[in-house]
């Protein structure tokens, strides 16, 4: 649940959960990756800063395609001898920089992010090739089909409707100052000589200690999120008897997930005495909702609709699609 956007969305869906089918005006600003050559000049100018600042690593910049196909451009700092480099990436810098940051000043910025959040040194890596070790911080997370069929055709996944599971190793920070991720690619798996039901149930095991799950009321999380971003307070009545929930992991990446959580759905359905509709709020999070509730599911396959394409990073996109998790056969499947 990223920047003031996640607030949105969310907000959107409690309005809707008060009054299915109410549109609402609300848009987001204009998030295009610009690709131009202001970008690529910019780009350069910020390496050749770099370079000057850190004359003993080797810096390169590049293009990197994220979820959805998404490019991104990036510059990589790499110290000698080592295989492990951090991109930190330019997009919102260039932004900044257009609304009349000065290039030296992202430089400095870019330069403090990359001595907080730098690599340890590539020993404390070399577990990645070693299952046993490797296995421990194996996490999963679901995208796209459609939007990453590229990008999948070299990394072991599971299908899961219009949807597929993917897998990640998960580095935590020794020193508290966040968290990095390598995605599995079918060369690594293959290294390691496991197949991708191995990687499930790893990441099966990992994640409730990794990544736990969270189940709150929508209108907690709203009033929490307005709070938190300094919005103006504005009337958020309670929606008492109407259980609409948002879930997703304490980190709030990737939280879509949570899903496959074992015993997430079963036991919320078993609270509510009902079948649950699970609406792809993004990639971050997902909205739960008993059956009961949604008289017109053609309504809210709409609203989803209208949440993606007005208030939703292309990135964070999850699905236009709604789904029904079915309390009795224990399976879910789009509604």
């Amino acid at each position: 649940m990223h920047h003031s956007g996640g607030f949105l969305r969310l907000k959107h869906y409690y309005e809707g959960a008060m009054n299915m089918g109410k549109r609402t005006s609300e848009t987001k600003e204009n998030l295009t990756v610009t690709e131009t050559k202001d970008m690529k000049d910019f780009t350069e100018q910020v390496r050749t800063i770099l370079s000057e600042r850190y004359p003993e690593c080797e810096l390169e910049t590049r293009n990197v395609i994220k979820n959805n196909g998404m490019v991104y451009h990036g510059v990589m700092i790499k110290k000698q001898n080592s295989n492990i480099s951090p991109t930190i990436y330019l997009d919102d810098f260039f932004e900044k920089h257009r609304a009349g940051m000065r290039v030296e000043d992202v430089a400095n910025i870019i330069a403090e992010v990359y001595e907080a959040n730098k690599c340890p040194e590539s020993s404390e890596f070399d577990f990645v090739t070693d299952y046993e070790k490797a296995g421990k911080y194996i996490c999963f997370k679901l995208i796209n089909t459609e939007k990453n069929r590229e990008m999948l055709s070299d990394v072991p996944n599971i299908p899961l409707c219009d949807l597929s599971v993917v897998f990640y190793i998960l580095f935590d920070q020794s020193d508290g100052n966040g968290s990095s991720s390598l995605l599995i690619r079918q060369d690594l798996m293959e290294q390691w000589g496991v197949g991708v039901e191995e990687l499930y149930r790893a990441a099966s095991e990992n994640v409730g200690r990794m990544l736990p799950s969270f189940v709150r009321p929508i209108t907690e999380v709203v009033r929490e999120m307005a709070h938190t971003a300094g919005m103006e307070p504005f009337d958020i009545p309670d929606l008492g008897e109407e259980k609409v929930f948002v879930a997703s992991n304490i980190r709030k990446t990737f939280g879509a997930g949570v899903i496959l959580y074992d015993g997430l759905l079963q036991s919320l359905a078993d609270d509510l005495d009902d079948d649950l509709y699970i609406v792809p709020s993004s990639v971050h999070e997902v909205i739960f909702m008993p059956r009961y509730k949604v008289e017109d599911k053609d309504t809210l396959r709409r609203m989803v609709n209208e949440v993606n394409t007005t208030m939703v990073r292309p990135e964070e996109v999850l699905s236009d699609n709604l789904y029904l998790y079915d309390r009795n056969k224990h399976e879910i499947s789009v509604a």
